[in-house]
């Protein structure tokens, strides 16, 4: 009976130490939620620009280059390892995709005299973000709160156009991945020992990039005649609220 006692007694003990939740190994999931995009378009006159009144070429500068803000829906998926050390403290790394849909174009009218106008459009188009972050973050009992970052890069078409009541037509862009950095945080409940949910955010700075417009077909003002050349610096900012959903192996 003794010897009954003190075995029921070392299970009682044990249990919960068995049970007790931890963010140890790997883990895949899904997540989706809000994202914006912002972007900053700024355009640099060339060549036959310096023959025109300094008040055009202002006037130009002012109305192509634009902010943009724009914003969507992501979708994505996740996985990654976790190591919980020294009882609550957890590092980690984690890979994730997302798939984006923020896209705005936006057209401005601008008016420079009586007899001369433009139509100035920019565009921006994120797509996806691939980011490899790392983690470190304090677990107590079911709950971590945690910190990221890392390298991301991103899918995006950027862009410009203008047209004139005179026939002035041009256009330029790039579909390219822009690479930079991403930072975040966020908050993951553990549901059962392999089951989590959480609520993350993160915020992308993608750099910039540059691309140079070129004639349209049918555009007056173009060479032999004339050379007008503009060069856009645009970069590209995200960011992302997303509830996500991981399965602990």
């Amino acid at each position: 009976m003794k010897l009954a006692f003190l075995a029921a007694l070392g299970c009682a003990i044990s249990t919960p130490a068995l049970a007790q939740t931890t963010f140890n190994g790997p883990y895949v999931g899904v997540s989706a939620g809000y994202a914006a995009a912002k972007s900053k378009s700024d355009v640099a006159l060339a060549d036959d620009w310096s023959i025109e009144p300094t008040a055009l070429q202002d006037t130009v500068i002012a109305g192509w280059s634009d902010k943009q803000s724009t914003d969507g829906v992501a979708f994505g998926a996740q996985l990654g390892y976790n190591a919980q050390v020294g009882g609550n403290v957890v590092i980690g790394a984690e890979a994730s995709f997302n798939v984006l849909d923020t896209d705005e174009t936006s057209t401005r009218n601008v008016v420079y005299s009586p007899s001369l106008n433009y139509d100035f459009t920019n565009k921006i188009d994120a797509k996806n973000l691939l980011a490899l972050k790392a983690k470190l973050g304090f677990a107590a009992g079911s709950t971590l709160i945690y910190a990221t970052g890392g390298w991301a890069t991103g899918k995006a078409d950027i862009g410009a156009s203008v047209l004139s009541n005179g026939g002035y037509a041009k256009a330029g862009g790039k579909s390219k991945w822009m690479d930079g950095y991403i930072v975040g945080g966020g908050v993951e409940y553990k549901l059962n020992q392999n089951v989590s949910a959480r609520l993350e955010y993160n915020y992308a700075d993608l750099g910039h990039e540059t691309y140079d417009t070129a004639y349209l077909a049918g555009s007056t003002y173009a060479p032999p005649g004339a050379l007008y050349s503009e060069t856009f610096r645009q970069d590209l900012r995200l960011h992302l609220v997303s509830l996500g959903v991981n399965y602990h192996f």
